[in-house]
């Protein structure tokens, strides 16, 4: 059987790696002959999640990540657009000398424009 050692890294008892390390004993030694570091893990992490509470945990694929990543953006933008973009007096005054200089430039534009297009 492979050499097996559990150690605690933080949060686990004495107790508990002599559990889990004897559930992983009894389980290689059912498993001698074949290929059983996969399952070894496997019910490492399983002892882990039940010890922990852990409702057992779905891998997504990339194409189902990107769906959910792609439904959450979509839901934070409704969400930013039902309460709309907060305005304080800083902004609002941003905003207005933006705007102004835009205005300013589309005038300056239209002048020229007038000038090279004037009767000639």
């Amino acid at each position: 059987p492979p050499l097996l050692k559990c150690r605690s890294v933080k949060g686990i008892f004495d107790s508990e790696l002599k559990q889990v390390h004897a559930l992983l004993a009894a389980q290689a030694r059912e498993s001698l002959g074949m290929a059983m570091i996969f399952d070894l893990v496997n019910s490492a992490k399983e002892w882990m999640r039940s010890r922990a509470g852990v409702v057992d945990v779905v891998e997504e694929t990339p194409e189902q990540l990107a769906q959910r990543l792609e439904e959450e953006a979509e839901a934070r933008l409704k969400a930013m657009r039902a309460t709309g973009t907060a305005v304080t007096v800083e902004s609002f005054n941003r905003w207005v000398e933006q705007h102004e200089a835009e205005e300013a430039l589309r005038r300056i534009k239209a002048g020229a424009s007038a000038l090279s297009t004037g009767p000639g």
